[in-house]
């Protein structure tokens, strides 16, 4: 999720598409800046952000020749959510700037599964749900077969394809998104492992491990 609080730090961060430009050199970016990062230790958590966007991003333009400011735009956005999701610092440095209104934490360990094969199967046989995002707005998801549906308050969605797996888990892999958080999080076919551990009512807990295995938690309620 994008935070409101740097809206001021990056008003020619517009959201837009990336168009061409490759996803391993914005890996590799962020890689850097998530070193750049953990070094800047004379900063605020503000000004860590500040300092790795203007130290890294007018460079990185430079070197790949960024002629436009729609290309620029597109491809800056792009940095700050890969970097969210390839440096679990940076994540941690946005959740100091902004409450958490949802239901997800992070988990020191993977809990252990509770979800019985019967409330699994009603599960896997698809409906409607509903889940928090950080800043407390609802993500309506519609699951039919092997199809995972969200749609956001604003009205964007995201596709993604349902793999179920044993004990519980399933993966969810990124087909398509015109949100502006989703797709420039995601590149199609990645993959999101997750697990349903409990059943408490109409709500369903479960876990996320992210790529870097960070384990988070969120619930995901049933309509």
């Amino acid at each position: 999720m994008k935070n409101k609080i740097f809206v001021f730090l990056f008003f020619w961060l517009t959201t837009g598409s990336l168009f061409a430009q490759n996803i391993a050199q914005i890996d590799s970016l962020t890689v850097e800046m998530c070193k750049s990062l953990s070094m800047a230790t004379d900063k605020n958590n503000k000004e860590k952000i500040e300092f790795v966007f203007q130290k890294h991003i007018p460079e990185y333009f430079e070197k790949i020749q960024v002629s436009t400011q729609t290309e620029a735009d597109s491809i800056s956005d792009r940095v700050f959510f890969r970097l969210q999701k390839n440096c679990n610092y940076f994540s941690d440095l946005l959740e100091t700037l902004e409450e958490n209104k949802s239901d997800w934490k992070v988990l020191d360990t993977k809990p252990s599964s509770k979800i019985t094969q019967k409330d699994y199967k009603d599960f896997s046989r698809g409906g409607s749900y509903y889940y928090k995002e950080h800043n407390g707005t609802i993500v309506n998801v519609e699951i039919k077969g092997k199809k995972w549906s969200e749609t956001f308050h604003d009205g964007t969605f995201s596709k993604l394809t349902l793999i179920h797996k044993e004990n519980g888990e399933f993966d969810l892999k990124f087909i398509e998104s015109n949100n502006g958080t989703r797709k420039n999080l995601s590149v199609k076919d990645d993959i999101y492992q997750y697990g349903i551990y409990e059943k408490t009512g109409d709500v369903y807990l479960i876990w996320a491990k992210t790529a870097d295995n960070r384990l988070y938690g969120f619930k995901l309620y049933k309509k």
